[in-house]
């Protein structure tokens, strides 16, 4: 499960005004037959500091709606989690007085990629689709952020959810508020996909110097980010990357690895690249890692993610794998080194405490010398050999692992 965790803030605006946010993923449905809730609704100070703060997570869900007045959103009580390409019924007990709407569990079907929800309540009601926050625990909460109203008996709404957060400031909307179309013709003063943002963004609201409200990432430029960005600051002062291709059984296989690993290493602050050819059954990953995280760790959370699918584990193979290492920069060029997968730098990411911890924790054997010596697994060379991954094994021939061991 991916988590975003956002930090609005503000100083001495001059003027008190409203903030707002919603999201609007791409789609022609977009204000036609589906329209966006008004997620956080804040006034931000004219005077000293003031914000709001805000988290989303990758778990999906649809929920029933209680429409108030000035069609706001009083209650999403009624819901169901959902995963890609579950499909789950509306339904209605009229046994008992007043009636009782629920979801039917959740149906997986295998190789497509958006999720559903069907009417059979025997009337047209609303049906939303949001995001669960606390999943799993007494605090989890159901979030709406897409509503499609008036969905005839029988009919169902689909759902291929791309978090794309805007900012809005002085529109007149409370928070939990259906939107209409007039706010497209409203510029945000701040917009995002939320997957190519960190586990943490702070956000500053301003003004520019025509007195135009703004929305700034705090610490980059107006430009966020790209999605796979090295980093820097390794216990080596090295940035690292571990790439591996991928072979499946069928093309839709394919896409749902992408979804698992993404949704799966996000929250351990991977910055994760997925190639993929449509209609093919290969793909490479490349994952930029986290301070202290070897390529070894990498390889083994990958495989984690893959088999905590298990529709997606027993088709998905390694055929190559490898890494990379930042050896020098310079103003329009920058120079990387191969990580040999045979030797100790695979395992290590440069402290020497830290190979005694990693021998213990994989049972491998690090002998006295240098990243590129090689390494031994239970007494033997790590070239072909089988590797432990807590209690699976990865069986490596002709240089591939297979993941359905």
């Amino acid at each position: 499960m991916a988590t975003k965790n956002l930090s609005f803030k503000s100083v001495n605006l001059g003027e008190d005004v409203t903030l707002l946010l919603c999201f609007t993923p791409p789609s022609p449905d977009l204000f036609v037959k589906q329209f966006p809730v008004a997620w956080k609704v804040t006034t931000l100070s004219a005077i000293g500091h003031s914000g709001i703060d805000a988290t989303w997570t990758s778990t999906l869900g649809f929920c029933m709606p209680q429409i108030g007045g000035g069609q706001r959103i009083v209650s999403a009580s009624n819901y169901t989690h959902m995963k890609v390409g579950d499909v789950t019924t509306l339904t209605v007990n009229n046994a008992v007085n007043p009636p009782v709407y629920f979801f039917t569990p959740p149906i997986s079907r295998p190789g497509v990629d958006t999720i559903q929800a069907i009417n059979n309540v025997g009337h047209p009601t609303t049906i939303a689709l949001g995001f669960i926050t606390d999943p799993d625990t007494p605090n989890e909460v159901m979030n709406p952020v897409l509503t499609w109203t008036d969905v005839g008996n029988g009919l169902a709404v689909t759902g291929e959810f791309t978090p794309v957060l805007r900012a809005y400031v002085a529109l007149k909307y409370q928070a939990s508020e259906i939107l209409k179309g007039e706010i497209t013709g409203v510029k945000p003063i701040w917009e995002a996909n939320l997957l190519s943002l960190g586990p943490h963004t702070t956000i500053t609201i301003s003004k520019d110097a025509t007195g135009a409200f703004i929305g700034k990432k705090l610490g980059a430029n107006a430009k966020d980010a790209p999605l796979l960005k090295m980093p820097s600051g390794f216990p080596d002062g090295k940035s690292r990357v571990y790439k591996a291709d991928l072979a499946f059984s069928t093309p839709s296989i394919a896409l749902q690895a992408a979804r698992a690993i993404g949704d799966q290493l996000f929250g351990k602050s991977y910055l994760t690249k997925f190639i993929y050819k449509e209609g093919t059954t290969e793909a490479r990953i490349e994952l930029s890692l986290p301070r202290g995280v070897s390529c070894h760790q990498a390889e083994r959370d990958m495989v984690s993610a893959l088999e905590g699918e298990p529709l997606i584990g027993h088709h998905a193979q390694i055929k190559g794998h490898g890494g990379q290492i930042l050896l020098a920069t310079e103003a329009n060029f920058s120079y990387w080194g191969d990580i040999n997968p045979a030797t100790i730098a695979w395992y290590t990411t440069g402290k020497g405490n830290a190979i005694t911890r990693l021998a213990n924790e994989s049972e491998i054997d690090f002998e006295d010398g240098e990243p590129g010596d090689a390494v031994t697994v239970n007494g033997s060379p790590n070239l072909l050999g089988p590797g432990s991954y807590n209690g699976r094994t990865i069986s490596r021939k002709a240089s591939t692992a297979s993941l359905a061991a």
